[in-house]
């Protein structure tokens, strides 16, 4: 990087302020992140009868969590291909019924989501 533009960064820093020091940050991670924002929908299936936990990596088990017979909920998941993501299926807050790690690979997931299904054959990744 040439001085030139070092100090046209330092410039657009500075006239910004401490609060575009944050837009400055955010800006920075986006620009050299190397991962995708993928929508991730986790569903439990009509053809399951009970309510299920279905929680994503790092997510805990909270009443959000819980979902009915065929009903859904979305996060939001940074893939790159190869991420190998963790999903758990519990009943209640101490026995876990099943786990799955889901692999990213697909190059790009730009314009679809993938899902995690809760079924009578266990706990599934689908259009990974």
């Amino acid at each position: 990087m040439t001085s030139l533009a070092r100090r046209r960064i330092l410039l657009a820093a500075l006239s910004l302020g401490s609060a575009g020091c944050n837009g400055i940050a955010d800006y920075l991670t986006n620009r050299f992140k190397t991962c995708e924002d993928v929508r991730v929908e986790l569903i439990n299936s009509e053809q399951s009868r009970f309510p299920i936990h279905i929680t994503g990596p790092g997510e805990s088990r909270t009443a959000a969590t819980l979902l009915e017979s065929g009903q859904s909920r979305s996060i939001s998941l940074c893939l790159e291909r190869g991420d190998a993501k963790r999903f758990l299926a519990a009943a209640d807050d101490t026995q876990v019924m099943a786990a799955v790690n889901c692999v990213a690979f697909k190059a790009s997931y730009e314009d679809s989501f993938v899902k995690v299904v809760w079924s009578p054959a266990g706990l599934l990744c689908q259009d990974w």
